[in-house]
């Protein structure tokens, strides 16, 4: 590839902006050796591809001037810092003075060596301070802006996170960060601490923190030293080999002087795919993204709670917020009490077709029914007669008291196979040596017997991951749960059928659509542990006669093909909920199942308040 001579100085830096021809539409951050599952196998290892103009988009709001001094604190191939070069130059920088003011840190040796190859000469010059090495045990001076992609591991593959806890205090002073952290939270905070106070933040970052729980303390930090400009998701997959799904974030730090003193507002906003149009764009502002969304809100800052989850800010219609916010609303948590199904750490061992067990010639009296995903629910009220279409193996007895037995040879059989555990590239051998499956402690290690009979059966089932289809299902045979689902148990003083009634309503299925987490493929997934927070319709208040509606509505859904309107009609008029609203919420969830699809919703962007 050669270079145009005006990315080595030659020539003036406006023929810069032409630079963007000799560069690949996509350039490879890579993450320091993460093994991410797929399927059966390991997808790309730690590698995330950041589109140019996602780059490009980031560079334009968080550089303003010729002389700022950038940071991207994990630069991969350099696609940020290329990005930024061009920034600096259209601002204009001459080319020396912005090789300069870019600073930028690589782990990975493999990556770092791209990144020079490739910039080196489009630069037109070594680049003093791009350096190869932990940013962790890296110091830079103060920033103008600090931007980039940083690497995305899972919480559960981290390693020596008390180290990196100890950095994160030594540096910044104690934040209650969990174990079950991030790393893209300690890069953002460690980075950040290079930040001016006037200093932009503009980073690609998954959304996991804005939901879960291990996120509270991150959005309590950006709130106390950040004016959080903007947090922006996008319509569709943008990292084609991930299904993560990526988030914008702008902000700009707080003078520690006045922390909180000022508080502004903070955009959420969803994009297409393509984002902003950057041509002859010489600054990308917020009212420009706002513009440029599919959908947008608008919220004080004071309004944002750390405790709270972030992501409905980009997908709620505006029905959901002003009929959650009614004292007819609840969180589910004070109508059930909720847990996830059972894991079985090894379901591939653990569950079986009716087919395989005779196949095996296993004993059924070792085996249990199970649900394991709604396709396993076909009608409202799971029924014995149904007939399961998977078993689980519930066996208590020891190797001795099995002797002899088809069962002792298929779990002798599974002791010598040569498996890959969850999220790691090493093979074990053998099913009980699997690290969640040892940490289980059960004893034989085969034994979900026990924990069977512990747990029992709760009456109502929630698919955890929604597509097109949901359901609220009565577990009227008592089958094992198994993960993909969270089990209800209704509170003392809510009466079941009526709550059945109310969970398979558009608004229930509107609020946990809405406070799932939306995946690339289209995948609605509920967090067994934030659901307790989902608004629903508070059922407690009724009279008699608004019960008896409900109950009777129910009936006639299980019995007349689940046709949801005429539920919905009796629900929506037990709560004296008017037509129109009813009619809002319907449309808007039709257009939240599309996004399940990948269809983008028709009609045009949608918008909440505007910024000021």
């Amino acid at each position: 590839m050669q270079p145009s001579r005006g990315l080595r100085g030659k020539e003036s830096p406006s023929s810069y902006t032409e630079a963007v021809e000799s560069v690949q539409p996509y350039v490879r951050v890579e993450e320091d050796g993460l093994v991410l599952p797929y399927g059966g196998g390991a997808k790309p290892r730690g590698e995330a591809w950041t589109p140019r103009h996602v780059a490009a988009l980031l560079c334009k709001w968080a550089i303003r001037s010729a002389e700022d001094m950038v940071l991207d604190p994990g630069s991969g191939r350099g696609i940020f810092l290329f990005e930024a070069y061009r920034r600096m130059l259209e601002l204009g920088a001459t080319p020396s003075t912005a090789r300069m003011n870019l600073f930028g840190i690589e782990k990975d040796p493999g990556s770092y060596r791209a990144m020079c190859e490739n910039l080196t000469p489009l630069f037109g010059g070594r680049m003093p301070n791009i350096r190869h090495g932990d940013l962790f045990e890296a110091t830079f001076p103060s920033m103008d802006a600090v931007i980039g992609n940083p690497p995305y591991v899972r919480r559960w593959w981290l390693k020596d996170v008390g180290v990196l806890q100890e950095r994160i205090r030594e540096r910044i002073g104690e934040i209650e960060l969990t174990r079950l952290t991030d790393l893209a939270c300690y890069f953002i905070i460690y980075a950040a601490d290079f930040l001016k106070p006037g200093g932009r933040l503009a980073l690609v970052v998954t959304d996991g923190w804005m939901d879960a729980e291990y996120g509270k303390a991150f959005k309590r930090y950006l709130l106390s030293n950040f004016r959080l400009h903007a947090l922006v998701a996008f319509e569709s997959r943008v990292f084609e080999n991930l299904l993560v799904r990526p988030v914008l974030l702008l902000a700009e730090k707080r003078d520690g002087s006045a922390k909180g003193a000022s508080r502004g507002r903070t955009l959420f906003a969803l994009l297409s795919r393509t984002g902003l149009e950057l041509k002859g764009r010489k600054q990308i502002t917020l009212r420009q993204f706002e513009q440029a969304a599919v959908r947008s809100t608008v919220r004080d800052e004071t309004e944002l709670r750390p405790e709270e989850a972030w992501t409905p800010y980009f997908t709620a219609p505006q029905v959901y917020f002003h009929l959650s916010a009614q004292t007819i609303s609840v969180p589910l948590g004070e109508l059930a009490a909720s847990r996830i199904g059972l894991q079985t750490f090894a379901k591939p061992f653990f569950i079986l077709k009716p087919d395989q067990l005779r196949a095996l010639g296993l004993d059924e009296h070792h085996f249990r029914p199970i649900a394991v995903s709604s396709r396993d629910i076909r009608r409202p009220i799971l029924v014995a007669t149904d007939g399961p279409q998977n078993f689980l193996l519930c066996c208590d007895s020891t190797t001795n008291e099995l002797k002899g037995t088809s069962l002792l040879h298929y779990i002798q059989d599974w002791e010598k196979r040569e498996l890959t555990p969850r999220g790691s590239a090493d093979k074990v051998i053998g099913v009980q040596n699997l690290p969640r499956l040892r940490r289980a402690g059960r004893v034989p290690w085969y034994n979900l017997w026990d924990e069977v009979r512990r747990r029992g059966s709760w009456p109502i089932l929630l698919p955890r991951r929604i597509f097109r289809r949901y359901l609220a299902a009565w577990n009227v045979a008592g089958w094992v749960a198994n993960e993909n689902f969270i089990e209800l148990s209704p509170r003392e003083d809510v009466l079941l059928e009526p709550f059945l009634a109310v969970l398979n309503s558009s608004f229930a299925e509107l609020s946990l659509r809405v406070n799932a987490h939306l995946y690339g493929g289209g995948v609605y997934n509920l967090n067994p542990g934030n659901v307790g927070a989902v608004p629903l319709l508070d059922l407690r208040g009724l009279d008699i006669q608004g019960i008896k509606a409900l109950r009777a509505a129910y009936e006639e859904f299980r019995r007349d093909g689940m046709r949801r309107a005429k539920l919905d009609a009796a629900v929506f008029r037990a709560f004296r909920v008017s037509p129109d609203l009813r009619a809002e919420v319907v449309a808007a969830l039709a257009e939240l199942q599309e996004a399940s699809l990948s269809i983008k919703s028709a009609g045009g962007a949608r918008h909440l308040p505007s910024l000021v």
